[in-house]
C-alpha cells in the first residue's frame, strides 16, 4: 500500500489525548485513496479523534485540511455550527468538498454523525465512483442503543 498511514484503534476523549501513547494499542495500514468515516453521537469524540490523527500523521503529508467536518460546513453557511435549519445546505457542501478532494486522489476524513444508514450509504455511493476504499469508525454507540431501547418501551407502555 504506496503512501500507507498507521491508525491508532483505541482513542480516548480529549481530556485524555495529552496522556496518549501508543503502547496497548493497533495499527492499521490505509492507502493514500481512504475516506475514513467517523460514525457517532455528538460528544463522542469524533472530531478529536480527527485532529489527533492528522496530528500523528503529519509525516506522512496528512494534513488538517483532510478533515471535512459537517460542523465546519454548517458555520460556513451561517456562522453557527448548532442550527440544524440548514442541514440540507450543511450536507449538500459536505458531500461536494468531499467529492472534490477524492477527485483529486486525497485521503479524506468525514466528520459527521452518519447515524443515519442512508447518510452512510450517500459516502459509500461517493467512494464507489471515485474508485476509493473506505474505513469506519463507530463511536460509543452504547448510549444511543440504550436511548433507543427506552423509547421503544416508551412506545410501548399505553
Amino acid at each position: 500500500m504506496e503512501h500507507g498511514y498507521d491508525l491508532l484503534q483505541e482513542h480516548r476523549r480529549e481530556a485524555d489525548t495529552q496522556a496518549m501513547t501508543r503502547k496497548g494499542t493497533s495499527t492499521i495500514a490505509l492507502p493514500q485513496k481512504t475516506l475514513i468515516v467517523l460514525c457517532g453521537p455528538a460528544g463522542a469524540g469524533k472530531s478529536t479523534f480527527a485532529r489527533k490523527f492528522v496530528e500523528l500523521h503529519q509525516a506522512q503529508g496528512c494534513k488538517p485540511t483532510s478533515i471535512v467536518s459537517s460542523d465546519y460546513c454548517r458555520a460556513m453557511i451561517c456562522d453557527d455550527e448548532t442550527n440544524q435549519q440548514v442541514n440540507r445546505d450543511t450536507f449538500d457542501l459536505f458531500y461536494y468538498i468531499i467529492r472534490k478532494r477524492l477527485f483529486q486522489g486525497r485521503l479524506t476524513i468525514a466528520d459527521s454523525t452518519a447515524l443515519q444508514a442512508n447518510a452512510r450509504q450517500h459516502l459509500i455511493e461517493i467512494v464507489r465512483r471515485y474508485q476509493y476504499h473506505s474505513c469506519l469508525f463507530v463511536f460509543n454507540m452504547i448510549h444511543i442503543l440504550d436511548e433507543q431501547r427506552c423509547n421503544v418501551d416508551m412506545d410501548i407502555m399505553p
